[in-house]
């Protein structure tokens, strides 16, 4: 089955104190969006998807140019589940069926033996990881129906009871074409940031899978100057 990949790269990183969006920045001798880029290529993906907002040119200096990729605009920036309607609109127009990995422009870390474990599931798979804290990410709440999936909550809608939650959702995911086609257009805004949540999709589509990782250095993400530093320390482990 085609293999197809999208980069969600739209953020700007204000506390990273920069000019560069947040995806931009280096660790090594790479930009995290070059590093996530990199990986995807060594899957067999026939085209790369990488959605930006603003300061698209800075983003594109930041990877080596390559056939693969596809460059998609979102403007405006309506959250995560939007980004993606926007680049499923351009994947449209070059494909009509496949398995579509989502990752995040600022997780460089991820292994691409994790991201190969995403592929050949029936419509969605998702990346779940338990963490000492979990503050910031989504929580997972299971039940015993699909595979133990429920749903997914973020942390601003979340309760005090489950914001206790450690099982957390990793931020990469796979998806079949036809899941997208048939689901993607469902999502609305009726959150606390009035945005379109990629995580409320999984819950629509018929069955999700969980893939589960150990190590939660492994989905670090970088929002900060301190945090590109600790990045920079653990990088040997992953890149």
């Amino acid at each position: 089955m085609t293999r197809i990949g999208v980069i969600l790269a739209g953020g700007l990183g204000k506390r990273m104190n920069s000019h560069l969006p947040k995806p931009a920045h280096k660790i090594g001798n790479y930009s995290m969006l070059q590093h996530v880029i990199h990986k995807m290529l060594h899957l067999n993906i026939s085209k790369i998807y990488v959605v930006f907002g603003q300061k698209g040119e800075l983003l594109k200096e930041s990877v080596a140019p390559n056939e693969k990729i596809i460059w998609v605009h979102q403007d405006p920036q309506l959250g995560t589940g939007h980004a993606l309607q926007v680049a499923f609109q351009k994947i449209k127009e070059n494909h009509n069926s496949g398995e579509i990995l989502v990752c995040n422009g600022d997780a460089p870390f991820i292994r691409e033996a994790t991201m190969e474990k995403m592929f050949g599931i029936n419509d969605c798979s998702l990346l779940a990881c338990f963490v000492n804290n979990p503050h910031g990410y989504g929580r997972i709440l299971r039940s015993p129906e699909n595979q133990g999936f429920s749903q997914i909550i973020e942390e601003k809608d979340a309760t005090e009871d489950q914001r206790k939650i450690q099982y957390i959702n990793a931020g990469l995911y796979c998806f079949t074409f036809e899941a997208l086609a048939q689901h993607l257009h469902t999502l609305d805004n009726n959150n606390a940031q009035n945005e379109y949540y990629l995580t409320d999709l999984p819950p629509k589509v018929a069955s999700v899978k969980i893939v589960e990782i150990d190590d939660e250095e492994e989905i670090y993400n970088v929002n900060s100057r301190e945090q590109l530093e600790y990045a920079e320390s653990i990088m040997h482990k992953f890149i």
